[in-house]
């Protein structure tokens, strides 16, 4: 995501442009310059707009740098970080679907006496 983009998604949540400039302590003309790639985000307004998106700053920071960045190196660099970031973040929503969707192992009889036909044998070899 371009910092446009997250701005824009505040900006939706704070209900305006205007209002999310009031959170992330900005007047509604930086806000709106830095959502059109006219200039970043000061340090602080990215650490509060990272608190009111509940992103990682680290995701916010390489696309505020992204915004000015002229030196191909660097832009790769902050590219890097940024695609990162989104893989990150997709490995954590897999690895938590996997673990809500996955059923738990079926727990086992704690009966001495039940009837030795509930027991199978199995025997497994490996080629």
């Amino acid at each position: 995501m371009e910092l446009r983009d997250y701005i824009e998604t505040a900006s939706k949540k704070a209900g305006s442009t205007a209002e999310l400039a009031r959170i992330i302590g900005l007047t509604r003309e930086a806000t709106s310059a830095a959502k059109g790639h006219k200039r970043p985000l000061p340090a602080i307004a990215l650490a509060k707009l990272s608190i009111y998106l509940q992103i990682e700053l680290e995701k916010l920071t390489a696309a505020n740098e992204l915004v000015t960045e002229k030196d191909e190196e660097r832009r790769q660099f902050w590219e890097h970080l940024l695609s990162r970031g989104i893989a990150a973040s997709i490995a954590l929503v897999f690895g938590l679907v996997t673990n809500f969707v996955t059923p738990s192992p079926a727990a086992a009889s704690n009966d001495a006496n039940a009837p030795i036909s509930q027991f199978a044998l199995c025997k497994l070899s490996l080629l």
